[in-house]
């Protein structure tokens, strides 16, 4: 009888270069939002902006890296699991809306 060998449980080793790559996406996105608003380019109070679903989209991207890429054990690993997923579906509500505007 063989016994199959478990599957590595090792992380995987790009991880931490995409959670910088979507943090420098994230700084830069959030510069550029001051930027405009200090220039007068739109305004905060408009909220179909594509400044802001490049946010939108920085943040799923940010929170479903740590969800599923740093797993955490007990129920800070489910919390953040659960934001992830709500903060994905918000999102998808959030560009698929502002496209229907456009």
């Amino acid at each position: 009888m063989t016994h199959a060998t478990p599957p590595r449980t090792e992380p995987w080793p790009g991880r931490h270069f995409v959670l910088v790559l979507i943090i420098i996406l994230l700084v830069l996105t959030v510069t550029l939002i001051f930027r405009d608003l200090s220039a007068g380019h739109f305004r905060l109070t408009d909220p179909w902006s594509a400044r802001y679903g490049n946010l939108v989209v920085g943040i799923m991207l940010l929170l479903n890296h740590l969800a599923f890429q740093y797993r955490r054990p007990g129920w800070k690993g489910k919390v953040l699991v659960a934001v992830a997923l709500a903060w994905l579906t918000l999102g998808t509500v959030y560009i698929f809306y502002s496209w229907s505007l456009s």
